[in-house]
């Protein structure tokens, strides 16, 4: 959090750290809870198991294409 958040500030204009901090923690507090919440209704409407396994397998491919991308970036210092 502290990296993000001294990135999001440094990037702002200045005068606007309250706001910048405000909007950070608020997007950052939304993202944590929707994916529990969203769990806990498919766990409800679905069972634990099949609904564990759908999360599992979301947050999988969201990190193969986190690392996809991350592996089509150029490296620092060349342009493309």
């Amino acid at each position: 959090f502290r990296a993000g958040l001294g990135s999001v500030v440094a990037a702002g204009p200045p005068g606007t750290r309250a706001e910048l901090t405000s909007t950070f923690f608020l997007v950052l507090y939304i993202g944590i809870t929707i994916p529990v919440i969203g769990e806990g209704a498919a766990a409800t409407a679905f069972g634990l198991v099949p609904s564990g396994l759908a999360f599992t397998v979301g947050v999988a491919l969201l990190a193969a294409v986190a690392l996809a991308l991350l592996l089509r970036r150029a490296p620092p210092g060349t342009s493309q």
